[in-house]
């Protein structure tokens, strides 16, 4: 795992930051039906799939992720459509 480290002085306390790794993908709101596309954070020790859906703000945990496109797949759609857009 490729983790990016930035240093930063606070009141003569220096943190050590750690660079999230992070990917995105399109789900399925399981209360209102709404597609949309989140990012989930790669925590420790389990990645984070946690979104508060943008239509109904319902807060969608693990259990009840409905995967539509992963982040490849999603990228591979927006690849075909900007060759449909030539």
């Amino acid at each position: 795992m490729n983790i990016k480290h930035k240093t930063q002085s606070v009141s003569g306390l220096v943190l050590k930051i750690k660079a999230m790794e992070k990917h995105i993908e399109q789900i399925e709101c399981p209360e209102c039906g709404k597609r949309q596309i989140t990012t989930v954070l790669h925590t420790m020790p389990w990645w984070s799939y946690v979104h508060d859906c943008v239509s109904c703000k319902y807060t969608i945990m693990e259990s009840e992720w409905v995967l539509i496109n992963t982040e490849d797949e999603l990228k591979q759609i927006e690849l075909a459509n900007d060759v449909d857009d030539e």
